[in-house]
This record gives C-alpha cells, sequence and structure tokens, in this order.
C-alpha cells in the first residue's frame, strides 16, 4: 500500500496557506516506472513528496503547476513510453501511463478534511479507501474525492447520488463489466478503475502499511529490520533476550517487544490477513514454538529460516501435533529467494524480495 508522506505533506502544506498538486497513476499500458496508484504531491515551491516516476516526467509535471493551480480543475495528463522516448525522458521504461493531476488550495475545506482524516487513520494504522472522479478525454472537472474508512465512514464532496456504505459498494462496476466489491475486513486492494452511468472513478487502498513481525532479534533480524522498513512494511521486532531487543540495535523499527519467551508470541502482537511473520529465533525448539502459533493466525505470509533437515524435522512434529500438510506447505521455508544467499546481508536481501513478491500478489 502507498507511503502516507504524500499527505502528510499536502495537509501540512494547506494548513500553512500553500496550495498542492496530487499527481497519481490512474492507467498504465507496457513497462512504466511506477504502477497505477503511484503519487506525488508538489507545493508551490516545487518541492515533492513521492514519486509518479521521476526524470522529465515529472519535470512536465512541476511546469504545469502554475496553470492547474490557477483553473482549480483536474486534468489527465497522457504520456507514451516507447523505447526511444523514454530514453529521452531519462527513463530507463517504456510503456504508456496516464496521470490525474488535482489542485487542493487551502479554501477548499472538505477536501483538506478528506486529506486531514486520512493522515489522522495512518497514524492510529487504520485504513480505507481513497475514490477521486475521473476527467473524461479531454475535459477538465471540479476536483472530487471520497474517503471511506474500513468501517464504512464516508468523507468528502463526491457525491454518487446515493449512501456510500457497504452494501452500495457492492453496486460499482470495476472496468466497466465486473461486479465490484470493497472487503472491508481486508486492507488490500490494487488500484482500479470503474463506472456509473458513464462517469469513471478511481479508487486506491489508503493507510496503514503492513506489517512485518520479524520473531527473533539475532544477526540475520539485524540486518533484514532495516531492509523491510525501507521497503514500506511496518516493522516490529520480538526476542526474550534483553540485550538484543535494544532500539539501539533496531534504530529503524517501529516497535520492539520483549518477551518472557516464545511460548505465547501472538499473545503480544496483532496478527490480521495482511500480517508478515518472519521466525528467525536462535533455535530449533523456539522455532518450532512460534512456527505453531503462527499456524492458527489469519497472517498472509508465514516465513521460516533454517535448514531443509531442521525444516523437515519441525513440520514433522508438527503434523504430530495436529497441524495439516497442506497448512504447513504454505510456509515460506527455507525462507527468502533461492539466489545462493551466504553472509545474513545476503540472506537478508533473499528474505526482503521474497516479501515483496509475495506483497505484489496480495494486490492483485
Amino acid at each position: 500500500m502507498m507511503k502516507m508522506n504524500e499527505f502528510h505533506f499536502a495537509l501540512e502544506n494547506l494548513k500553512a496557506g500553500h496550495p498542492v498538486i496530487l499527481a497519481t497513476i490512474i492507467r498504465q499500458m507496457g513497462s512504466s516506472p511506477r504502477g497505477k496508484g503511484a503519487r506525488l504531491v508538489m507545493n508551490q515551491t516545487r518541492q515533492i513528496a513521492g514519486s509518479v516516476g521521476g526524470g522529465q516526467l515529472e519535470e512536465r509535471i512541476k511546469n504545469s503547476f502554475e496553470t492547474v493551480i490557477t483553473d482549480r480543475k483536474a486534468r489527465i495528463f497522457d504520456f507514451t513510453l516507447s523505447e526511444v522516448e523514454a530514453e529521452s525522458l531519462e527513463m530507463i521504461c517504456g510503456g504508456s501511463i496516464s496521470i490525474l493531476v488535482e489542485p487542493i488550495l487551502p479554501d477548499q475545506e472538505i477536501l483538506i478534511s478528506t486529506i486531514q482524516k486520512i493522515v489522522d487513520l495512518s497514524q492510529n494504522q487504520k485504513h480505507g479507501w481513497l475514490i477521486s472522479q475521473i476527467p473524461g478525454d479531454g475535459q477538465e472537472i471540479d476536483v472530487r474525492h471520497v474517503f471511506i474508512s474500513a468501517e464504512g465512514q464516508a468523507v468528502g464532496n463526491l457525491d454518487f447520488g446515493f449512501e456510500i456504505d457497504s452494501g452500495t459498494l457492492k453496486n460499482l462496476k470495476l472496468d466497466k463489466a465486473s461486479p465490484f466489491e470493497i472487503n472491508f475486513n481486508k486492507g488490500l486492494l490494487s488500484a482500479q478503475e470503474f463506472s456509473i452511468d458513464g462517469q469513471y472513478y478511481f479508487i486506491e487502498p489508503i493507510g496503514k502499511m503492513i506489517t512485518c513481525f520479524i520473531i527473533g532479534a539475532g544477526h540475520i533480524a539485524q540486518k533484514l529490520a532495516p531492509l523491510v522498513r525501507l521497503v514500506g512494511f511496518t516493522t516490529v521486532i520480538l526476542d526474550d533476550r534483553p540485550d538484543y531487543i535494544s532500539q539501539e540495535r533496531f534504530p529503524t523499527a517501529d516497535q520492539t517487544i520483549l518477551l518472557e519467551d516464545f511460548q505465547n508470541v501472538i499473545e503480544h502482537i496483532q496478527v490480521d490477513p495482511d500480517s508478515f511473520l518472519v521466525i528467525v529465533t536462535r533455535g530449533h525448539s523456539s522455532d518450532k514454538a512460534v512456527l505453531g502459533q503462527a499456524l492458527q493466525t489469519q497472517a498472509s505470509y508465514i516465513g521460516m529460516i533454517g535448514s531443509r533437515r531442521k525444516i523437515a524435522l519441525i513440520f514433522e512434529a508438527l503434523k504430530k501435533e495436529g497441524f495439516d500438510s497442506g497448512l504447513l506447505d504454505k510456509v515460506h521455508s527455507p525462507i527468502g529467494l533461492s539466489i545462493g544467499a551466504e553472509t545474513p546481508e545476503e540472506i537478508a536481501i533473499s528474505i526482503v524480495a521474497e516479501m515483496i513478491q509475495e506483497r505484489a500478489k496480495l494486490k492483485k
């Protein structure tokens, strides 16, 4: 899901009386630098938070700032990036993208309230969905949004002519044909376009980052934690050794938790269907204890370090305790992509690469 710094940046500028423009990739074909839902926010001094691909593409958006703010209208910028054009734009990718560019001014109180709601929810690690109205070909329209929290509460200036809640959202049409429903119990949804009566809209997941719980604070975890945080996961470290679980050892971690032992790990954390669990404790018995607990959660990713022999022994022991073979087959173990990793740094990279791969699958 999208990082929140773009919205914090927008709100900070708007509260200071400065306008901003929001630029969001809403359509993508072929290869392009960023995917649907990628966004940047730009203020009047041309400072930027976020990115839609960099290079001359963002320079074009920067050059449009005054016109967009003066007109106070949302519009779409279309970019075709063939290999030759991509090279001329100082990019390595080809393809085509459409970017929704919207002005937000300090006097637009409802839109500012919408952004404030998004920021407030992010600080409480909650999530929701932002729906934006999309101009038709060649059109310029007023900026219209509605933000819907996971609880179904809506704030914004976008009016569908009917109440937006978890029931009515079932009637929205995705890609002009398919029935579309937001699952209010799950935070992940890929950014997508839908239509109602010929008018197009863009919906995207907004809010909390997926949480990765790294269970075990040894040398692998120490190399892994900053990488996990760098690629956009909320990072929580757990261990039963006070000297290992310090903030000094894990300066980038969002939280460190000191356990009494590894027998009741899940009692100390909130595991939801988006959670990633990485088991890298210091021994066979503690890995087994944690894996047995992890298998009873809804975590979307469970990975455990270890040799194939050790893993086979743990799996066999858990089968004897009643765990289903199909459930064990879902465990990523040995953890990480197979890249021949040997050092702690290499192992950490292989783990994070696998996590990125699995997170991408959740968005499809």
